[in-house]
């Protein structure tokens, strides 16, 4: 295997945030926000009504099956008018954060 390319996997491993999985350059830095979105899953949702069908209704989630919450990193920024904007496209680069000052 590429050592170049084991060295840049192992990096990425070891600058993933043990609490989330993103990247720290992101999940650490304050001028990045989330949003959390779902997915839709087909085959977990089949499994799932199936597993409801198994048990009571007590405590039963109001999730509905087969969606899954996960978070999505984006900048806010302000249009013209000031109004907030999402901005999911141009987030701080990996050089960016280590190169920040530290306090």
């Amino acid at each position: 295997m590429d050592f170049r390319l084991l060295e840049a996997y192992q990096t990425m491993k070891d600058e993933a945030c043990g609490h989330c999985g993103h990247p720290v350059w992101l999940c650490r830095n304050e001028d990045v926000m989330w949003a959390v979105e779902t997915d839709m899953c087909n085959a977990e949702q089949t499994l799932e009504k199936w597993r409801d069908s198994k048990t009571d209704s007590k405590g039963k989630s109001t999730i509905k099956p087969g969606v899954h919450p996960y978070v999505r990193p984006f900048i806010q920024v302000f249009d013209e008018a000031g109004e907030p904007n999402e901005d999911f496209d141009n987030l701080p680069s990996r050089r960016a954060f280590f190169e920040r000052p530290t306090v």
